[in-house]
Parts: structure tokens; C-alpha cells; sequence
């Protein structure tokens, strides 16, 4: 009779040994609750914005006029059991400033440290309480005009139920103009002999404004907008002249 391997047995029991200690301990129950949850938004609908999307971790600004700011205020609720810490806020993009609250049980509201703090809490928020992450886009850093422009943020917490939460935004920067230069640069000019020079400003697709005349202009400064034919496009020119005698050193002014 030829005797009997028993080599595999204890290799395969090694083996079930291990692949049963992998995760969590035996009989650990999940945790509790849902972490930073964030809650629907039921504001007003942004200009050029038909539906209100149902995502409550998307916001659409919809079309914004070039140079101004938008706002958005995300809010969150800590439905763990215990405390939950912001860790880490990733603005996603220059244009993009954020910051962070507190809403505490009293109603009280409690600034979280910047988002650019070394610190490991920017702010701890109790069960029960809220979070606010504001958002704010400033379309004149917007590299991208006239188009669709989608920013990602994303946030680190310290809760088992979600150590990462994302949050986007979209934003459509109107610029209704291509100025050509963008800054009328004078360059050095002598004290009384002032100095001219001029852009030309393009209508952008899609877009049927015209400049018509100039706003209230800044002290030393004279100009004059005028139009012609291009090649079937209309063209703009607005020549600027700073008059004399100068004061000594930079000068700066907006059209």
C-alpha cells in the first residue's frame, strides 16, 4: 500500500487561515452612520440654467458676465457619531477660492482655519451639526472664455464612511469682446509730453453687443471709440492719450 500525502493539508488550511484574516476582524460590524453628507440645494436657478440638476455635489453657475465673482455655499451634515474633521480642501483651480465653517447646534457659526493651514483639522464638526464649504469663482482668472469650464474641488475628512468627498462647479465666462491688445501699455513718457496709444476690440461669436460710447473718464486721460469695415467684420478702435504735465512714476487708470 503506498502511503498517503498529507503535505497538502496543512498547506491548504495555512491557506484559508490567511485569506480568513484579511480585512476586518472577524464578526466587526461596519460603521455607523454616513459621514459628511451633503444636503440638496433648493436656491435659484443661475442665468442660462434650465433644470436644477439633481446632484447635490454639482452646482451650475450657468453664464457669468467676464470679471464678476460667483458664490456657492455647500452644506453638510455630520451624520457619523462622533466628530468629524475637514483635513484637506484641493481648490482644483487658481480662479477658485474656498473656505470653511461651522454651524454649531446653537446656531452659532464658527470660521474653519484656511485652506491652505498645515494644521491636520481645518475644522471638526459634532454629530448632528453642519459644515459649510463656500466656493467662489473669480471669471476674470478663467483662462478659458466662451466656453464651458467645469472645476473639481475635493475634500479629505477623517471619517471612516467617507475619507474623500468631490464637489464640481461650471461656469460659462462671457466675454462678449476680444481687445487686442488686453492692456494699453505707454511705456515711458516724458512729464510733458503725455503719450497715445490705442486697441481694437472684436465682437466674439455668438454675441451681437457693440461698444457705443465711453464711461466717465479717469483725470489726465482723453479718448475717443471709433468703428470701421474689415473685411465684412466690424472693428473697433479706441485710442487713449494721457495729457500734459505728468506726475513722475507709474500710472494706471480703467477705460
Amino acid at each position: 500500500m503506498r502511503p498517503k500525502h498529507l503535505l497538502p493539508l496543512p498547506l491548504a488550511l495555512a491557506s484559508l487561515l490567511a485569506s480568513a484574516g484579511c480585512g476586518s476582524e472577524p464578526g466587526a460590524a461596519p460603521p455607523d452612520g454616513q459621514g459628511l453628507v451633503i444636503l440638496p440645494y433648493d436656491g435659484p436657478l443661475a442665468r442660462g440654467v434650465a433644470t436644477r440638476d439633481q446632484r447635490p455635489y454639482f452646482h451650475d453657475f450657468g453664464r457669468v458676465p467676464d470679471g464678476d465673482t460667483v458664490t456657492r455655499v455647500f452644506r453638510l451634515r455630520n451624520d457619523d457619531p462622533r466628530d468629524v474633521s475637514i483635513t484637506r480642501v484641493d481648490p482644483g483651480c487658481g480662479c477658485t477660492v474656498a473656505a470653511l465653517r461651522a454651524v454649531r447646534a446653537d446656531g452659532r457659526i464658527e470660521k474653519g482655519l484656511p485652506i491652505v493651514s498645515k494644521a491636520e483639522k481645518l475644522v471638526t464638526i459634532a454629530p448632528g451639526e453642519h459644515a459649510e464649504l463656500e466656493v467662489r469663482v473669480a471669471t476674470r482668472d478663467l483662462s478659458t472664455k466662451n466656453a464651458d469650464k467645469l472645476i473639481t474641488l475635493r475634500v479629505l475628512t477623517d471619517s471612516p464612511n467617507g475619507y474623500f468627498l468631490t464637489f464640481e462647479v461650471h461656469v460659462l465666462a462671457e466675454q462678449p469682446f476680444a481687445v487686442v491688445p488686453g492692456r494699453l501699455m505707454l511705456g515711458p513718457i516724458p512729464e510733458n509730453g503725455g503719450g497715445e496709444g490705442k486697441v481694437e476690440i472684436v465682437r466674439a461669436g455668438g454675441f451681437q453687443f457693440r461698444p457705443t460710447q465711453l464711461l466717465e473718464l479717469p483725470a489726465g486721460v482723453s479718448a475717443e471709440l471709433s468703428s470701421e469695415m474689415r473685411s465684412l467684420v466690424e472693428v473697433w478702435v479706441l485710442r487713449a492719450r494721457l495729457e500734459p504735465p505728468l506726475a513722475r512714476g507709474p500710472f494706471e487708470a480703467t477705460l
